[in-house]
């Protein structure tokens, strides 16, 4: 997790010029590099995919990465703009090493809210489905702009 600036995404997004986040979050520096910081703390939760997709803002590639719970509730997606062509490879490791998927596109719908920031001209949005906003809100710092969404599920709990 280490770019001049760097995309931190543990319960939220966040910037910072250290080393990685507590959960070892996905960032450009890793991805780019190809390597992995930090474990997959955080959360035990298995994983639904991310995919490159089309041009983002300032004609990078558009990537999104998708983490469920074991159960199969969809956690977090994060959509990441601008991506180098070079970086998508160090980005998909990254999201897989976080138990995540690359996806096509993340839904705009039932989400708990979005935290959104730039580092180095990539635009990282992840968006949260599940679980209490305040505890993804409080975590949106060092720049980043949370967005509360229209929804989501209270917990991340595999309904009975």
């Amino acid at each position: 997790m280490r770019l001049v600036l760097t995309i931190t995404c543990v319960c939220a997004c966040s910037v910072s010029s250290g080393s990685g986040a507590p959960d070892g979050g996905m960032t450009p520096g890793d991805a780019s590099s190809g390597s992995s910081s930090g474990g997959s703390g955080g959360s035990s939760d298995g994983s639904s995919g991310s995919s490159s997709g089309s041009s983002g803002e300032g004609g990078g590639t558009s990537f999104y990465c998708s983490v469920s719970t074991d159960g199969g509730v969809l956690k977090s997606c994060t959509e990441y703009l601008n991506v180098p062509a070079n970086d998508v490879s160090g980005f998909t490791q990254s999201c897989t090493f976080e138990r995540g998927t690359v996806v096509s596109s993340c839904p705009s719908t039932d989400q708990v809210g979005c935290c959104r920031q730039t580092a180095d001209q990539v635009v990282a949005s992840e968006c949260f489905y599940c679980g209490p906003a305040s505890t993804y809100e409080s975590a949106c710092t060092s720049g980043a702009t949370w967005t509360a969404g229209d929804g989501g599920a209270a917990t991340c709990e595999t309904p009975d």
